[in-house]
């Protein structure tokens, strides 16, 4: 009775809604009158006489030339980040042997523990590290062990539902000593992943049980942590 009633309610409204006019509002558009200032919006009456069987198609006819004039615009966004921006590209170096690269391993340990788990750790923040090994090219001696660094937590992602891992990954080392520029690699730690196991249960246990299978998909992944004791190796390109 309430569905019949509010159905009423609803198409008796609809005429007050139909009658009211629109007014559309003014927008003006610069590339569009600019194009178009010259163009007559006032269409030639069609030759509804005409006997289109009698018509002769002539090739050969001659396609008027018709030359292009630039729109006189000027973007002043563009003008002032682009000012002092080369239009000129670099001649790409194809005969490069890239698998020439030679790089050093450069193995570092946190000094403090990072993880997603109740902590104080946020996403930007500057952690340090050390170096364990000495860094040798060849028989020069470029770093040595001991030596402290500073990296920065760029992703720190927490564990979701459906068995949704967290995620920590850090980059932007600095040590000195060496070019920071030369410094190649990140550090990635992901928690146990338990989307397969979540969506085993929903879809096994809630068959069986109608409805169940819902509360799984509040299982939420695992935590990711670096510990202390952790050694991880980065490449330093000489």
């Amino acid at each position: 009775m309430i569905r019949i009633l509010l159905a009423a309610i609803i198409l008796a409204g609809l005429p007050c809604f139909a009658n009211n006019e629109y007014s559309p509002e003014l927008f003006r558009d610069e590339l569009v009158e600019t194009t178009l200032k010259n163009v007559s919006d006032i269409y030639p009456a069609p030759n509804l006489n005409y006997n289109y069987d009698d018509s002769e198609i002539k090739g050969g006819a001659e396609v008027p030339l018709v030359h292009y004039k630039p729109l006189k615009m000027r973007d002043h966004l563009v003008e002032t980040t682009l000012k002092d921006v080369s239009g000129e590209y670099p001649e790409a170096n194809l005969v490069y042997d890239y698998s020439n690269i030679r790089f050093v391993p450069l193995k570092i340990r946190f000094l403090e523990h990072i993880t997603t788990k109740k902590t104080n750790n946020f996403e930007g923040q500057i952690v340090k590290f050390v170096v364990t090994e000495d860094i040798f090219d060849g028989k020069t001696k470029l770093l040595s062990g001991g030596t402290y660094g500073t990296a920065r937590i760029e992703t720190l992602m927490a564990r979701g539902a459906m068995g949704e891992p967290a995620d920590i990954i850090i980059s932007k080392f600095d040590v000195e000593g060496l070019d920071k520029k030369k410094i190649d690699g990140l550090i990635v730690r992901r928690g146990a992943n338990l989307a397969l196991l979540a969506g085993a249960l929903k879809y096994s246990i809630g068959t069986v049980f109608p409805g169940t299978g819902y509360l799984f998909m509040l299982i939420k992944g695992g935590q990711a942590k670096i510990k202390t004791d952790e050694i991880f190796e980065l490449k330093y390109l000489p």
